[in-house]
């Protein structure tokens, strides 16, 4: 994974937040993402971007899943004892 820099892009569409297919081997993930101008008055969108390795992206998205299930578990073990 990378370090969050700032991009200058000038696509028409809105990036997305999460790239997985303009390359076969980086992820991209993007915040902040919102259009300016640039000096010469043209649009374009400007957003922080990181870049990971798919194996990197995979990963954490396995370990985010792993604690979203786990909090979910713990969420419903909590709402059982209130309810008694």
């Amino acid at each position: 994974m990378t370090q969050w820099i700032t991009v200058h892009d000038s696509r028409t569409e809105r990036p997305e937040p999460i790239d997985l297919v303009s390359s076969p081997t980086t992820a991209y993930e993007r915040k902040n993402i919102r259009q300016e101008e640039n000096p010469d008055g043209e649009p374009e969108w400007v957003y922080e971007q990181r870049e990971y390795t798919m194996q990197e992206f995979a990963a954490l998205k396995t370990l985010e899943n792993a604690n979203s299930i786990s909090a979910t578990e713990d969420a419903i073990l909590e709402l059982a004892e209130l309810i008694g």
